[in-house]
């Protein structure tokens, strides 16, 4: 299963320059899926609106809104409407100076430590919000261009913005709440991990529940307020996301597809495919190639 569903573990950028841009977009009723990573990211609203989920906690975002994730944080959205947005995904350490630098030790090795956390959101009526909008602006746009010194731009400005945030005591120390909910976490983590490796396989809900060392009530509502679905719908997603990769890029016939996906029946995987993808699983492997037609100029 592409692992970038639930925990990533590729590099973003690379070990030299670990950071690295992405521009999205989704439409309405699409999801983000959930997943987690140790490096921390910033998500900026460019148009529309989407609910994001940071662990087990809900934000409405639209237009100019700014998120932050922690490390480990489980992260994901829905979709009532089209939204664009970017999300600049890096490792903390790209900030770091030599052994003795005060800055590691006052600051930097303290984030990684997790004993300064970022906040999740940031107030428009703040007083550092057009300060973290200009230089957030600036990274991506240095980062588009990629001209010399570039990668110094993006450090400093990544420096600039953690400054700003720990001068105007907005970084978090987490408590003991938030020590529980990270246990909670960590247990429900299992029961992700358990499904990105055996999607193709019949998943009773109490054997993910036992996983998570919880009850079936608390897990199914835990898992919900998460990842904002069911394990159900959850494991039918994930076998979608499969399946429509292996439309896209191989030849097989639907049908072994949808076995292949995890799906028994064929008229329930076209089914499941329409509900989410709102096409066919044909119409979306034709939708593929034009696209792959298009890309090489036929």
């Amino acid at each position: 299963m592409n692992k970038e569903l639930l925990e990533e573990k590729k590099m973003h950028g690379d070990a030299s320059f670990p950071l690295q841009v992405y521009l999205a977009e989704r439409r309405a009723g699409e999801l983000f899926e959930p997943h987690w990573h140790e490096s921390l990211e910033i998500i900026y609203i460019l148009s529309g609106s989407a609910t994001f989920t940071v662990d087990d906690d809900k934000y409405f975002l639209e237009a100019d809104d700014y998120l932050f994730v922690n490390s480990d944080k489980i992260h994901g959205a829905t979709f009532a409407e089209t939204c664009r947005f970017q999300a600049i995904v890096f490792d903390l350490k790209m900030c770091l100076g030599t052994g003795l630098d005060i800055c590691n030790h006052k600051y930097f090795n303290r984030m990684l430590e997790r004993q300064l956390l970022l906040p999740d959101v940031i107030d428009k009526d703040s007083a550092i919000y057009p300060d973290i909008q200009q230089w957030i602006r600036q990274l991506y746009g240095k980062y588009e261009m990629k001209g010399n010194g570039y990668e110094l731009y993006a450090k400093g400005l990544l420096t600039l913005i953690v400054a700003s945030l720990i001068e105007h005591d907005q970084m978090i120390a987490p408590d003991k709440n938030r020590l529980n909910k990270t246990n909670q976490m960590n247990r429900l983590k299992l029961a992700l991990n358990y499904m990105a490796s055996h999607y193709q396989e019949s998943i009773p809900v109490k054997n993910l529940a036992d996983l998570s060392n919880m009850s079936l009530y608390y897990f199914c509502r835990y898992f919900k307020s998460v990842t904002g679905c069911t394990p159900v719908e959850y494991l039918n997603r994930l076998r979608i996301a499969k399946a429509e990769t292996l439309l896209a890029t191989t030849d097989k016939r639907v049908i072994d597809i949808a076995f292949e996906s995890g799906f028994n029946s064929l008229n329930y995987f076209s089914e499941m495919y329409r509900r989410m993808k709102g096409i066919n699983p044909s119409e979306a492997r034709e939708r593929a190639r034009l696209s792959a037609l298009n890309r090489i100029g036929v």
